[in-house]
């Protein structure tokens, strides 16, 4: 007999729910659930693709331990002891937690990093969001989606910034048309008209790493046309003088210089923006993914505050996030400089009398800093891929091969897998019961529908096995709701959350929820700020950021995701549906820089950088900016994005880095009008070879 269960998809932040149609203990189909109030009964094709990538054959099913040549299966007391043993062994452990994992999951990771006497420990929201967290608590108090999806639909303007939403959050792109639909104004800032843009009044594409520049003139423009909200601003904020002071000698002949963009069109954007009633603004890693990620994030909560534009229904200022649970990740404290609930370390004495030990006082170290070759003896990397998604790959790569003892956590295998010592078998999304949090801070509880195969386990129940080997009873749980009690003791922003609300609600229950039996607050900063004065926090802004490319390099990569794939597609690459709609490692070029270059639509090329190069095919658009190349980060693009330059935050710099693109002719590239070497076939990802081969510098 056919059962449906509502469960949380396992990819985007939107967190869409949807029905799973399980017949003879196997999942069968997903079916849309139209009393979600996420996806309103509407699936994206990696939705509707979810049970089929489940049913891949190559799942990690059995407890592994690396033989020099290979592995061997054990049973898990066996595989206990050895990674209790490396952990115990060494003061140099670096922890890594998974966003797609379950919020009970990651605080058992970020405990453990604790319990094991550090505070190294992070998770992939360094990748991605970073600044976010980072800009946003400095000017708000919380870093933090300010306002749920659905108020979309309540604004009277839209301010997307670097977001390909049509393809990587479709949840809130049909939002976006039917809010234009109805009359709502909107700007696109973006190097490439993507599907939103198409739709916008006004489309801004400057050159990646220039936007705190733009958005510093929209400031200017909106404060000198006299469209400031002089109340919200002297009632609610400090600091506005000294943000006036950082675009006082900015002109529109700087935006036009800088940014390659008309100042009349910024003008336009930045009256439109302050004028509607309610202006709200969604960004995603294009905003986030450069050296001055954070700044940029401060100036768009600028653009908010000087307008009034917080606060409300229908405005705010809201970052996308990119998977299912990064903001969850982060609220239950698996960052090394925080603990849950965005505790600073010198505030830990509460979270210490709940977990019954000390906690370390000095910051751990993040995500990227961790693969520094010969940083750190033991990894312990739960559901995480950075040998595809860090940059510098290789620089991963030496830095595990140089450690005592990598211990990897995860479904299926992955790039990261191949350089294991110990593999610890883990249950997917259908198989785990957890809370999940969005990117519209809604925590809500999917439940497993079927038994994971073999050996395999939740996440949960692995890091209780390792953390009772290590800390005793510190990590007695018999259950995630348990788990899930513990985590309401320690987040603030959790502690009126309740699990039986959670069981009988299956859309959720939005923080801060104060109270138990609420249904928590769904727009942020309606009387006060997070801040110790209740009043948000003015940025003093400078314009740091190269832009463009450089001699040698004379274009900008901009690497982001195709709407078939998922990052480093550990998942999407086992759905033959997806993999058939994946157009593989190509790379966007404006018709005119195609055409200087000598390519064609279709034609291979090296694109390189001084991180390294890689193999591509490519395909011309006009969609794309003059002197700017698009590469799809799914296929070992990674390995062209340098380490450096980083935010403050410490996210690196994905998406402005100069490059040059290198015409192959007959499987030869020519370089400077004569031929050098062999290409062989290969994807992105198999660049360096490549390149070795055909004569073209590829390391870095």
């Amino acid at each position: 007999m056919r059962r449906y269960e509502a469960v949380v998809c396992p990819f985007c932040g939107c967190g869409c729910g949807f029905l799973v149609g399980v017949e003879d203990g196997e999942p069968v189909h997903v079916f849309p659930w139209s009393r979600d109030p996420v996806s309103r009964g509407r699936l994206c094709v990696k939705g509707w693709e979810a049970v089929r990538a489940y049913r891949s054959s190559d799942r990690l099913t059995s407890p592994l331990l690396g033989t020099g040549n290979g592995f061997r299966e054990v049973s898990w007391r066996r595989v206990l002891e050895e990674v209790v043993e490396a952990l115990s062994g060494s003061d140099e452990v670096f922890v890594a937690a998974s966003a797609r994992s379950t919020n009970e999951a990651c605080y058992l990771a970020a405990k453990l990093a604790r319990a094991l006497g550090v505070n190294h420990v992070d998770n992939c929201a360094r990748l991605c969001h970073a600044p976010t967290v980072f800009a946003l608590k400095e000017v708000f108090g919380t870093g933090a989606m300010t306002n749920p999806i659905d108020d979309v639909l309540e604004a009277d303007h839209l301010l997307v910034v670097g977001s390909n939403t049509a393809e990587q959050h479709p949840a809130v792109f049909s939002r976006i048309v039917e809010a234009v639909e109805s009359g709502s104004s909107l700007t696109v800032v973006d190097p490439r008209r993507t599907s939103v843009a198409e739709l916008a009044d006004v489309h801004l594409d400057p050159v990646p790493g220039t936007d705190v520049l733009l958005f510093l003139y929209m400031a200017k423009v909106i404060h000198e046309e006299g469209l400031i909200d002089r109340d919200f601003i002297d009632g609610r904020t400090v600091g506005y003088e000294g943000f006036v002071a950082s675009f006082s000698s900015i002109d529109g002949e700087d935006v036009r210089r800088v940014c390659g963009v008309d100042p009349r069109d910024v003008e336009e954007a930045a009256i439109e923006y302050a004028s509607a009633d309610r202006s709200s603004v969604l960004y995603c890693m294009g905003v986030t993914h450069h050296g001055c990620g954070s700044d940029t994030v401060a100036a768009l909560a600028a653009l908010a505050l000087m307008t009034g534009n917080v606060g409300r229904r229908g405005t705010g200022v809201n970052p996308l996030r990119g998977q299912v649970n990064v903001q969850g990740a982060c609220d239950v404290g698996a960052l090394p400089d925080s603990l849950p609930g965005y505790r600073s370390l010198e505030d830990k004495e509460d979270v210490e009398r709940v977990w019954g030990f000390e906690v370390p006082d000095e910051p751990g170290v993040d995500l990227v800093e961790a693969f520094e070759p010969g940083r750190f003896e033991v990894y312990y990397l739960f559901g995480v891929n950075p040998v595809s998604s860090c940059p510098d790959p290789g620089r991963t790569v030496r830095a595990l091969r140089r450690a005592d003892v990598v211990i990897v956590q995860d479904v299926y295998p992955s790039e990261t897998l191949e350089e294991a010592d110990v593999v610890l078998p883990a249950a997917c999304w259908l198989e785990e019961t957890g809370t999940y949090t969005s990117t519209e801070r809604r925590v809500r509880l999917s439940r497993a529908v079927v038994d994971p195969p073999g050996d395999a386990r939740p996440d949960w129940w692995i890091l209780r096995e390792v953390g009772r080997r290590v800390a005793g009873e510190a990590f007695g749980y018999g259950s995630p709701r348990e788990v899930f009690e513990e985590i309401r003791r320690v987040v603030p922003q959790y502690r009126g959350i309740d699990y039986g609300v959670l069981e009988e609600r299956p859309e959720g229950v939005f923080w801060p929820c104060r109270r138990r039996g609420d249904v928590g607050e769904r727009v942020l900063h309606g009387r006060r700020f997070a801040t110790p004065s209740g009043k948000a926090s003015f940025p003093s802004l400078e314009v740091s950021c190269s832009a463009g490319g450089d001699d040698g390099f004379p274009f900008v990569l901009v690497t982001g995701r195709v709407h078939s794939q998922f990052h480093t597609r550990t998942v999407t690459s086992r759905s033959p549906v997806l993999e058939s709609e994946d157009p593989g490692p190509i790379v966007e070029m404006n018709p005119r820089d195609a055409g200087d270059v000598g390519v064609s639509d279709g034609d291979r090329v090296v694109v390189e950088t001084r991180a390294g190069s890689g193999v591509f095919e490519v395909v011309v658009t006009d969609r794309i900016k003059e002197g700017v190349v698009f590469v799809p980060f799914h296929h070992g693009a990674n390995s062209l994005v340098p380490v450096e330059p980083r935010d403050r935050s410490g996210t690196p710099a994905f998406k402005a880095v100069p490059a040059r693109v290198v015409p192959v002719e007959g499987g030869r590239v020519r370089v400077g009008g004569g031929e050098r070497g062999e290409v062989q076939e290969g994807s992105g990802g198999d660049g360096e070879e490549a390149c070795e081969q055909a004569g073209v510098p590829g390391g870095g």
